[in-house]
C-alpha cells in the first residue's frame, strides 16, 4: 500500500507543480521530495517513533517517487496533453 500512496502523492505534486512551472527537472525533484517527506512524516505519526531504517526507506521512496513523477511527465508529453507542454512563444511558435 505504501508504494501506491507514494505514487499518488508524486502524481498529485507533479500536477500541482506543473501549474507553476513547466520545467520537468524541477517538477520531478520537488515532487519526489514533497511526496517522500509527506510519506515519511505520516509513517512517523502512525508508528509514534522513528524506525531505525527510516533513512533507507526515505532514500528508496524518493527514487521511486522521482521515477513515477518523471514517467508521468514523460507520458503526458508523449501523448501531447496541453497541460504538460510549455507554451510556445516567439521563434518557438514559428518553428512549430
Amino acid at each position: 500500500m505504501g508504494y501506491v500512496i507514494v505514487a499518488l502523492l508524486a502524481i498529485l505534486f507533479s500536477l500541482a507543480l506543473l501549474a507553476v512551472t513547466k520545467i520537468p527537472a524541477v517538477v520531478m525533484l520537488v515532487a519526489a521530495t514533497l511526496a517522500t517527506g509527506v510519506f515519511a512524516l505520516s509513517a512517523r505519526l502512525i508508528e509514534g517513533y522513528w524506525n531505525s531504517f527510516w533513512v533507507i526507506a526515505v532514500v528508496f521512496a524518493w527514487f521511486y517517487a522521482a521515477i513515477v513523477a518523471l514517467a508521468f511527465i514523460g507520458i503526458g508529453r508523449w501523448l501531447k496533453w496541453p497541460y504538460f507542454l510549455a507554451k510556445a512563444t516567439g521563434a518557438a511558435r514559428n518553428a512549430l
